[in-house]
């Protein structure tokens, strides 16, 4: 078993617990920030790390790459990174973090739409039932009284 195998394995296995620290702090202190800057926050937090795993040589690779890769960069930076990340942030400001956090589910949904869209990925009827029952799973849990009632959060300014 490689060195690389091992990498992949701790990341698998710190990411979630990372997300839930990265969750639990933007709770609390989200309604008294602005959703924008704490995502800024959380975005270059999370990036630093990432660039210290692949190293010096992927980065000088990125100079050569063609302008096709630039533009989905900037694309899955804008839209999927930064856009989604300043929603989290604001949603999290207003609502408790058990219900928030079931919209992560929606993540594997919007990749299964995206590649239906601009990678002509065949739309299955199990990929179809799959997305169904996903958003059945977020709005039952959403519609649920096992998870803490909504509290209003007021922010003082």
């Amino acid at each position: 078993v490689s060195l690389s195998y091992w990498q992949g394995v701790a990341i698998t296995a710190v990411a979630p617990l990372l997300w839930s620290i990265s969750t639990t702090i933007n709770r609390r202190i989200s309604p008294n920030h602005s959703p924008l800057v704490l995502a800024g926050g959380v975005l270059v937090v999370g990036t630093v790390p990432l660039l210290v795993i692949i190293g010096p040589s992927l980065i000088a690779k990125l100079a050569e790459a063609p302008t096709e890769f630039w533009i989905v960069i900037i694309f899955l930076s804008i839209v999927n990174t930064a856009f989604t990340a300043v929603m989290w942030t604001w949603a999290l400001s207003r609502r408790d973090a058990a219900r928030v956090s079931m919209f992560v589910y929606f993540v594997p949904v919007e990749a299964l739409i995206w590649s239906w869209l601009f990678l002509d990925e065949p739309l299955g009827i199990a990929m179809v039932v799959g997305t169904a029952v996903v958003l059945a799973g977020v709005w039952m849990v959403q519609r649920s009284s096992i998870l803490p009632r909504e509290r209003n959060v007021i922010v003082e300014k």
